[in-house]
């Protein structure tokens, strides 16, 4: 078959691996997917009552109409980017075409869900991708498996791989064919972590190459001392959440939607993103309802199901969130 628009990205980066590409972005989706329902159980309230458990006696309680207000602002902002993944998902004709916008969404559902809980944790407005994902390492061992995932630099480019829940697990292949298997689930996780890790790194590196003509590259001690105090000491969640939109924009969203039809690309994909994307709506609330207040849950709650445009032209469904109702207050 002619593949002309690949063969002519090939010439320019002979490097570049659609045949990879493609599938780790659609395993990485069904990892975390597989590994919040294992974990935290198959429904919202599952695993609201999973949080509940994990955020007991180490969240403080810390209430200020501020904080109130912005961070509940922040938490509708993921469920609305949520809402339209499962109306997505609802819709039996979803095809590949899609992926690379759902992925957007999911991203800023994700975004939105993690930057409220900074809010109510330290009371200050987060306003841009780079101060919410420094942020999130203030939070990140608070926070409940996979969220908590963390590579932290030991030498030179070199980081640990961690999920605190399973320490001693090893990365696996992310472009192998995704089985049920935790082991290789979680290896998959790993394997995107360290990924991230070394692309924020090209990051670094590129740009001090371009910022520093005195370095033409890491060969020597100065310059290598140089790059080292700039990469950063650990990658978190939020760093790949953050690469996988980027991919999701640029070159490698193209064999999502590009080439010969292959089954694993099919509404089983955007049926993770939705349920990963509910997690963390979940996980905000419930952090919300220990640091602050659960009285607010319950306002908040009712206010969305008065007020949310549309609702008449919907499902309950797509108002996921009225599943929590009794479980949170």
């Amino acid at each position: 078959m002619s593949h002309w628009l690949r063969d002519q990205l090939s010439v320019v980066d002979p490097t570049w691996n659609p045949d990879f590409a493609g599938p780790s972005q659609l395993n990485w989706a069904r990892c975390l997917n597989h590994e919040v329902l294992q974990e935290h159980g198959p429904t919202i309230q599952d695993q609201a009552l999973s949080c509940q458990r994990l955020f007991t006696g180490r969240i403080s309680s810390h209430t200020s109409s501020w904080s109130t207000a912005y961070a509940f602002s922040a938490i509708y902002h993921s469920a609305t980017f949520t809402a339209t993944l499962e109306s997505l998902s609802g819709n039996g004709t979803t095809g590949p075409w899609t992926f690379p916008s759902a992925i957007v969404i999911w991203y800023y559902s994700i975004y939105h869900a993690f930057r409220s809980i900074l809010m109510t944790w330290n009371g200050v407005e987060l306003d841009t991708h780079s101060r919410v994902i420094n942020a999130y390492n203030e939070v990140r061992n608070r926070l409940p498996h996979p969220f908590n995932m963390v590579a932290s630099r030991t030498t030179g480019e070199t980081y640990d791989l961690d999920l605190p829940n399973y320490p001693g697990v090893s990365p696996y292949d992310i472009d192998k064919r995704f089985e049920s298997n935790r082991i290789n689930v979680q290896g998959m996780l790993l394997q995107y972590l360290k990924g991230t890790a070394a692309w924020k790194s090209d990051q670094v590196k590129k740009r001090i190459l371009r910022e520093h003509k005195e370095f033409k590259d890491f060969r020597t001690l100065d310059a290598r001392a140089f790059r080292d105090k700039q990469l950063p000491s650990t990658i978190n969640f939020l760093n790949c959440a953050y690469r996988y939109r980027g991919k999701a924009n640029y070159r490698d969203s193209l064999y999502l939607t590009y080439g010969a039809d292959d089954q694993r690309f099919d509404i089983s994909f955007i049926n993770a993103l939705t349920n990963v994307s509910k997690f963390a709506f979940v996980t905000a609330l419930v952090f919300a309802s220990l640091r602050l207040n659960p009285s607010i849950v319950r306002n908040f709650l009712e206010d969305i199901d008065r007020n949310f445009r549309g609702k008449e032209r919907t499902s309950n469904r797509t108002m996921f969130w009225q599943e929590l109702k009794g479980s949170l207050y």
